[in-house]
This record gives C-alpha cells, structure tokens and sequence, in this order.
C-alpha cells in the first residue's frame, strides 16, 4: 500500500532520492491521488491532488526534486 504525504515537500523527499531509479506512476484518479513506486526499492508514495496544488505545486516540486538528479540533469 503506498505511503500517503500531505506536502509537496514530504512528497519530494519521499520520492526524490529514488529518481534516478526504475519508476512508476501509482495515481489513482478516482481518488484524485498523484503517486510514483519504484520498482529499484519496492517503495510507493501518493499524495492528494489537492494537497499538491495547496502546498506549492509545480514551483515548488521542481526546484526541490532538482537536488536528487545529477549535475547534467539539473541543467534542463
């Protein structure tokens, strides 16, 4: 069952040291959940959409998720 975050921040640095691993979505849209698993390390976190948009959404997501790429990735 996947963890449930309440933060974009939660939600990133749940999700973000296994970016660079084997990913997949884990939405549930009936529920209005956004999810990623990992298939590396078995783990799989959601968080409500709704919580996403309140807590900062895409301009705090992608900053925060930068820090867990490489340095070539950083710079798209």
């Amino acid at each position: 069952m996947p963890e449930r975050v309440t933060t974009v921040e939660q939600y990133v640095e749940k999700v973000g040291p296994h970016l660079m691993h084997e990913t997949y979505r884990v939405d549930d849209l009936p529920g209005r959940l956004l999810g990623l698993g990992c298939k590396t390390c078995g783990g799989e976190w959601r968080i409500s959409i709704k919580d996403f948009k309140a807590t900062g959404d895409i301009a705090v997501y992608e900053p925060a998720a930068k820090k867990f790429l490489p340095e070539e990735e950083k710079k798209k």
